[in-house]
């Protein structure tokens, strides 16, 4: 028995299910409306129905389901990727896996890092200037960056009293600090671009522009925090995967992770609170330890 995993709509059929939803839902809400009646994330229905990429065989049926249509005449036959058995159904080489899951997260790293909130106004993250850095003289050791520097210091006095006043040296392009080290802490004072520069990051990343082999992941971790006592940070991440459709989630997010082709970009961890900071930073360590061979930046 054939056991259908992926599929996509048919150009008919695309051209069927978004005259259905929008009829049902309003041509402005469609995407909304109908990720919250088959409970994925709005990028998702977006990848699968508006830009007919290939999608969980769920999520498509589900969206057929819910318009009153039947899958099989709205799907394209030669998009099938099926578990047979005579077929593996794991990823054949790294680079596949590489490719398939920056295919999945595309989007969503598109939505949640293309615009950037000034002031009073939303701009394109296309209208950044690439951001230079300073790099600091003084570094303080890996054991103490993984122990303290994550609870997020308050100001330049207690960055002295800790023994790790910042002593700038030369100024460095934003994509070449990444040449030289795995780690990338960023410290600014509020409002110097942290968040700016991060989600520059993610873009060119999954532009393929910058770290092309890895995957990046954004997550912001006001998000995180709220959950830390139910779920470690594999798990938020692997729901962040399944969310934007990875196959064989688990088992991809690991197998990237050990093989150093994350790219995890974690932004706002001083704004999370004091009572939450002491769980979120372990988490992280739980993260930084067995996985050393991925990309984080701070």
């Amino acid at each position: 028995m054939v056991n259908i995993r992926r599929l996509r709509f048919s150009e008919v059929g695309q051209q069927t299910a978004l005259r259905i939803a929008k009829r049902k839902y309003g041509a402005n809400r469609y995407k909304t409306a109908l990720a919250e009646d088959i409970d994925v994330h709005r990028q998702t229905v977006s990848s699968c129905l508006d830009k007919r990429k290939l999608c969980n065989f769920d999520t498509l049926d589900k969206i057929c389901q819910v318009l009153d249509l039947n899958w099989e005449n709205v799907s394209e036959p030669e998009s099938y990727v099926s578990d047979h058995p005579n077929t593996s159904s794991a990823v054949d080489s790294l680079e596949q896996l590489v490719a398939t899951v920056r295919q999945c997260v595309s989007d969503r790293i598109e939505h949640d890092c293309g615009i950037i909130q000034m002031s009073s106004f939303t701009i394109s993250i296309d209208y950044l200037v690439e951001p230079h850095l300073y790099k600091l003289s003084r570094l303080p050791s890996e054991q103490f960056k993984t122990r303290h520097l994550l609870t997020g210091v308050k100001d330049e006095i207690e960055f002295e009293r800790m023994g790790i006043l910042p002593q700038y040296e030369e100024r460095i392009e934003g994509r070449a600090v990444l040449l030289e080290t795995k780690r990338l802490l960023v410290y600014a004072s509020p409002g110097c671009g942290k968040t700016s520069y991060l989600k520059w990051l993610a873009i060119q990343c999954n532009r393929g522009l910058l770290l092309s082999d890895c995957v990046p992941v954004f997550l912001e971790m006001r998000d995180f925090a709220p959950k830390a006592t139910q779920m470690n940070l594999l798990t938020y991440i692997e729901q962040y995967f399944g969310n934007c459709q990875v196959p064989d989630v688990g088992q991809a997010t690991r197998r990237l992770f050990v093989e150093g082709h994350i790219f995890l970009i974690l932004d706002g961890l001083d704004e999370v609170s004091e009572g939450m900071r002491a769980s979120v930073n372990q988490h992280i360590r739980d993260i930084l330890q067995p996985y050393h061979q991925s990309r984080y930046a701070f």
